[in-house]
């Protein structure tokens, strides 16, 4: 239960710290913005946190109801030049969960990682992020 409450905590700071210590370094939307689309679905050097969010129903074999989540997040951190893999610029999150609704049972998994070693990553060239073995790929087209 503990560990619960310490994830929360982590994401929470994962958000707000990098607001408060490195806000100059990358762009801050206001209600004046607008969504552009495809732009903005896909990922962007210079925000400080986006995320890409899927929710949906699926029917078991024998018609037992599910419904799936799955949230990809990158939260931009910092701009050095490391030498290092291990230099930090950005935290990636993995949100995964499946809801059993007629057991009304929820299970849920939440990864993260700094990305070292491309363990987790993106392409905005090539329109994916990843996380270990979970990715997301594709374009507006593949989605409608």
């Amino acid at each position: 239960m503990i560990y619960k409450y310490l994830l929360s905590s982590l994401v929470f700071f994962m958000v707000l710290v990098p607001n408060l210590l490195y806000s100059e370094s990358f762009v801050r939307l206001n209600s004046n913005d607008n969504v552009s689309i495809p732009r903005d679905l896909y990922y962007r050097d210079n925000f400080i946190s986006q995320w890409w969010y899927f929710t949906g129903h699926l029917e078991g074999i024998n018609g037992k109801p599910f419904g799936y989540e799955a949230t990809f997040f990158i939260i931009n951190v910092n701009n050095e030049k490391f030498k290092s893999p291990f230099g930090l610029n950005r935290l990636y999150m993995l949100h995964s969960a499946i809801t059993d609704i007629s057991s009304k049972k929820y299970y849920y998994k939440n990864t993260l990682s700094r990305g070292a070693y491309d363990v987790a990553g993106f392409s905005a060239d090539k329109k994916i992020v990843w996380m270990f073995d979970s990715y997301l790929k594709g374009n507006i087209q593949d989605f409608k």
